[in-house]
């Protein structure tokens, strides 16, 4: 299966579409089935989404440099693109 060179592109695309609608549609879920409870559910996604991205944000710089041991020139992320 070859890349086309474009698919970081759709691939970013994609992930930005998948939080805007989480971003814009979970709110309004939430104040539709929870109306006593906005604040509440509100305050414990953007709790979840702050412990996402501390996750993401510390795992990464590990998992490039276990990248670079095994032999990967650029990367993880560099491995995808040509």
């Amino acid at each position: 299966m070859g890349t086309d060179g474009n698919q970081p592109v759709r691939g970013n695309r994609a992930n930005r579409g998948r939080n805007c609608l989480g971003n814009v549609i979970l709110p309004s879920l939430i104040k539709r089935d929870f109306p006593t409870k906005v604040g509440l559910l509100t305050g414990a996604y953007a709790t979840v989404m702050g412990g996402v991205a501390a996750v993401a944000s510390g795992v990464a710089v590990p998992i490039s440099q276990v990248a670079l041991a095994v032999g990967t020139p650029r990367g993880v992320a560099g491995s995808c693109s040509r």
